[in-house]
């Protein structure tokens, strides 16, 4: 095996399953290369190959995943505040990607709500989910990779099917739309214009902020209108002087970056004109601005 050649192909793939499982780039990262260093110290000890090495990587690569995530779990319970995914952040909104990796990357790049949602699964439900939904393995493989047997990667998948249908809109974003309703959503939060501010909401709207303990943000999630409402202006007022205000995309959808002393990444989750999930992203370790 070459395994510099196979890096080269399969990185964004395995970075990509990485990801998405993890929600974390610097651990999707160093997954990665442990999955690298076993198969490299797999060659020097055997001269057989696996018969398919992209399933084979993606085995080593799910399963490191699934190790990890176990070991994260008690340290998540004891997250200062809620906990959310890293966002992948793009500062241009339109534009062709120089990096072919990076393409690759964001064209499997579910959206960012949708990565909310699956925390709620188990890992192997998680697992199963994103190796079937977004990088299309057959069940046979699915089952491989987990050591599961077809027909119960089946029902987990349907099973999980349901719920992620009744819990979210999985349509495709309008660029042009979402482009016209965040600049709404900036102008009215930063002029105060409660009205509208108003209208952009629903009246379930629900507004989580992460910031990991290290800076500023709302410990449990607001879900009275008023209540995000007076959190958005009020945190308006105090960066109206020392922030850049700006759209970029994050995870394939429009989002806005406030860069200031303590940038702020935020992605939201729509209900028809209206958002119904706004994510506060403050957490230092989780904004990588390029």
């Amino acid at each position: 095996m070459d395994i510099d050649i196979l890096y080269s192909e399969y990185k964004p793939l395995l970075f990509s399953i990485g990801y998405h499982m993890l929600g974390s780039v610097e651990d999707s990262e160093d997954l990665v290369q442990d999955t690298f260093v076993a198969i490299h110290q797999l060659s020097k000890t055997s001269n057989e190959e696996p018969n398919n090495i992209k399933a084979f990587l993606c085995k080593v690569m799910t399963n490191r995943c699934l190790d990890l995530l176990k070991s994260t779990r008690k340290k998540r319970e004891v997250y200062v505040g809620p906990w959310l995914p890293e966002p992948i952040l793009q500062l241009k909104l339109e534009g062709t990607h120089e990096d072919p990796a990076e393409k690759v990357i964001l064209d499997e790049t579910i959206s960012y709500a949708l990565l909310v949602l699956l925390e709620q699964l188990t890992p192997v439900e998680r697992a199963v989910f994103l190796l079937r939904e977004v990088f299309e393995f057959d069940y046979k493989n699915i089952a491989d990779i987990l050591s599961k047997t077809e027909m119960n990667c089946r029902k987990i998948f349907s099973r999980i099917k349901e719920k992620i249908q009744a819990d979210h809109q999985n349509t495709k974003p309008n660029i042009r739309e979402d482009f016209l309703l965040a600049k709404r959503f900036i102008e009215a939060v930063g002029t105060g214009n409660l009205e509208v501010l108003i209208s952009l909401l629903t009246d379930d709207i629900v507004l989580i902020s992460d910031g990991g303990g290290k800076v500023k943000a709302a410990l449990r999630p607001l879900s009275n209108k008023n209540h995000v409402i007076a959190f958005l202006t009020g945190v308006a007022k105090k960066e109206a002087n020392s922030a850049e205000v700006k759209l970029v995309m994050v995870n394939g959808q429009i989002g806005i970056l406030v860069d200031g002393k303590d940038p702020t990444i935020i992605c939201f989750e729509k209900a028809g004109d209206c958002y119904k999930r706004i994510y506060l992203v403050r957490n230092p370790d989780k904004i990588r601005i390029k």
